[in-house]
């Protein structure tokens, strides 16, 4: 079986299991799978394997691209020119190079102006090659405009649904705690974050908590196995684990055991 029937064949399976595809999808599943039928019937083997060869080196070299720039973008970094990206609530900016992500919308619509005047109600828009807008409503690309022949694009958000985003948005940024699982405050830059480096196994682990009474609690349900004393330990100064952090500044606050 070629490796693109197993991806259509685990996509059907994976979507039997979540209720089944819906007509358009099981539709647009077979079509695909009789063209590649088709295609490879009609052709020479050694195309063939060829082809697939080609297509196998395209998918790795563009799953390193997109490695490389996630990686990147985690670590607040532009994925183009590697400089310093702006994070804010849906968008990336490279105040370097000038690159910008525009995130996918999760609530509220959009509506694009064109320069006639003429509002067009969409959930989602893309830019598409071609200086062409897909101006797509329920799943569905309602229009194809002229990118250069639209004025503006308004946003719309309700109160409730741009506060869950913000609350998000604002997680993302700082953390949460490994604890409690409450959103972390943005500290000051002289300030030092409650947080700790322990080891389970192997390898260093670390952890950042909202408050000292979260810390102990970690400490008294999670106890460590690779040595007793792991908490009141300087990581500096120990070598029993296999180090993953930086932990040249890092104090530890030594509690005694409770």
């Amino acid at each position: 079986m070629s490796p693109l029937k197993a991806f259509l064949r685990r996509n059907r399976e994976s979507s039997a299991k979540s209720g089944g595809p819906s007509n358009d999808e099981r539709k647009a599943d077979v079509d695909l799978q009789e063209e590649l039928d088709e295609l490879t019937s009609s052709e020479k083997p050694r195309n063939v394997d060829r082809a697939k060869t080609e297509a196998e080196r395209t998918i790795s070299d563009a799953t390193v691209a997109d490695i490389r720039g996630i990686t990147l973008m985690e670590r607040g970094r532009c994925p183009e020119c590697g400089g310093r990206a702006e994070l804010m609530v849906f968008s990336r900016v490279c105040t370097s190079c000038g690159w910008y992500r525009w995130g996918p919308q999760k609530a509220g619509q959009c509506t694009v102006i064109m320069d006639t005047g003429e509002k067009i109600r969409c959930d989602k828009i893309y830019n598409v090659k071609g200086d062409r807008v897909l101006c797509v409503r329920d799943d569905v690309v309602r229009n194809i405009v002229a990118s250069s022949a639209i004025r503006r694009v308004n946003y719309e958000w309700d109160e409730e649904s741009l506060a869950r985003e913000r609350i998000r948005f604002q997680k993302e940024r700082t953390g949460v705690c490994d604890w409690c699982g409450a959103g972390l405050k943005e500290l000051p830059e002289d300030a030092t974050p409650l947080e700790d480096y322990a080891a389970f196994g192997a390898f260093q682990e670390k952890f950042r908590f909202c408050s000292e009474k979260c810390l102990a609690a970690f400490r008294r349900q999670y106890p460590t196995r690779i040595h007793r004393n792991c908490y009141q330990t300087d990581c500096n100064t120990c070598y029993r684990c296999i180090k993953r952090f930086d932990t040249t500044s890092f104090k530890r606050i030594v509690t005694p055991p409770s």
